[in-house]
C-alpha cells in the first residue's frame, strides 16, 4: 500500500453511546472526541512509508471542538500526511454524515480507504498493523477473487453465545486476526469495494435509524460473506466506546493518557 485516505466524522452535540461501566460514564462528547483524536493523532504519526490524507467531516459542532481538532491534526509530525481540514455539513443527522462519508470513500483514489466515526481509541500501533495486515491479507486472498476489508475492533458481541461462529484465525505483524461478519458501519477498505456496493451502502446510509431493520447486521453482514473477506483483531487496536465493556480487554490505560492537560 502507497496511498491511504482517512474520513473522520464527529459530531460533539451528543454521544449515542456511554463510555462503560469501568468509571469512564459522564465524560463530555467533546472529551471523547478529543482524546480519540489524539490516539488517531498518534498513530498516523507512527505510519511510514505510505501517504497518508485525512479528512474530518464534521456535523455543526461547537467551535472550540473544531480549534481543537484543528490544533491535534495540524501537530501531526510526519511528512508523508496530509491534513485536508474539516468538511462542514450543510444538512445535519447522522445520515446526512454518513451519506457523505461514503461518498468520499467512493471518490477516493487511494488503495484504501479508512471510514471512522469519533469514538474509537486507537492503539499506537493500530495503523502500521492495519496497514501491513491489509497489504498481506489482500496477497493471499489474491487468487480467491475476494477482496480484503478490515475491522479495527475486537466487538464485545462477538462473544455473544448466539453470534459465536466458525472463524480461522490468521497472523498479522503485531496481532493474531480473525475472519468476521460483524461490524459497525466504520471500515477499512478499498474504494472499490465501496464503489461496487454502492446501492446497498446508499440506502443504508440514507435510511439508518429511519426504515426498521435496516442496520449493519442487515446490510455488511450479506457483504462481509459474500463480496469480501473481513478480518478483525484479537489483539485490541481501537476501542469502539459502545458502553459495553470487553471482557478481557481494559481501555482505561489507553484512555487516560490522552487525556486533555
Amino acid at each position: 500500500m502507497k496511498t491511504l485516505d482517512i474520513c473522520l466524522r464527529t459530531h460533539d452535540d451528543r454521544n449515542v453511546h456511554q463510555i462503560g461501566d469501568r468509571g469512564l460514564t459522564g465524560i463530555s462528547k467533546q472529551e471523547i472526541i478529543f482524546r480519540c483524536a489524539r490516539s488517531l493523532a498518534a498513530a498516523v504519526q507512527q505510519v511510514k512509508n505510505v501517504s497518508i490524507k485525512l479528512l474530518i467531516i464534521d456535523d455543526h459542532s461547537k467551535a472550540d471542538t473544531l480549534e481543537g481538532l484543528l490544533e491535534i491534526f495540524n501537530g501531526v509530525e510526519n511528512e508523508s500526511f496530509s491534513f485536508l481540514g474539516i468538511r462542514h455539513l450543510t444538512l445535519t443527522g447522522n445520515n446526512a454524515s454518513m451519506v457523505e462519508w461514503y461518498e468520499f470513500g467512493r471518490a477516493s483514489k487511494a488503495d484504501a480507504v479508512y471510514l471512522l466515526e469519533d469514538d474509537f481509541l486507537h492503539e499506537a500501533f493500530a495503523l502500521e498493523e492495519m496497514i501491513w495486515a491489509f497489504d498481506d491479507f489482500t496477497a493471499k486472498l489474491k487468487g480467491s477473487g475476494m477482496p480484503a476489508s478490515l475491522f479495527p475492533y475486537d466487538d464485545s458481541d462477538n462473544y455473544f453465545p448466539d453470534w459465536i461462529e466458525p472463524c480461522r484465525v490468521v497472523p498479522g505483524q503485531k496481532s493474531l486476526w480473525r475472519t468476521n461478519t460483524i461490524s459497525t458501519c466504520s471500515m477499512f477498505v478499498t474504494p472499490q469495494f465501496i464503489n461496487d456496493n454502492w446501492e446497498p451502502i446508499y440506502r443504508l446510509a440514507y435510511n439508518y435509524g429511519i426504515i426498521k431493520g435496516m442496520s449493519e447486521e442487515t446490510v455488511f453482514r450479506p457483504m462481509w460473506t459474500q463480496k469480501t473477506v473481513l478480518f478483525t483483531p484479537l489483539t485490541m487496536l481501537a476501542y469502539h466506546l459502545t458502553g459495553k465493556d470487553h471482557p478481557v480487554y481494559d481501555e482505561r490505560p489507553l484512555w487516560e493518557s490522552f487525556k486533555s492537560t
